[in-house]
């Protein structure tokens, strides 16, 4: 019999942005990320509850974002 383990990862969708998203970094220290996405607009991800909250838009496509090793600062 062969028996295999399945990981088991808590699951959440998040639907904030109105385009395809370009690039999520994560935040050092925290269970949160930033992300970007085609419409322009910047989310922060809060892993631990699972909210996601829209921070802006640019007035274009927001191709990158990243955040600094404090994980005080992100820039896209």
């Amino acid at each position: 019999m062969n028996q295999s383990t399945e990981k088991q990862t808590d699951k959440a969708t998040y639907c904030r942005h109105r385009g395809p998203v370009t690039c999520v970094a994560g935040i050092p220290g925290q269970r949160a990320a930033v992300s970007s996405a085609y419409d322009g607009s910047i989310a922060y991800i809060d892993f631990a509850t699972k909210e996601m909250t829209l921070l802006g838009y640019h007035d274009h496509l927001a191709n990158r974002i990243t955040v600094n090793a404090a994980g005080t600062l992100a820039a896209s």
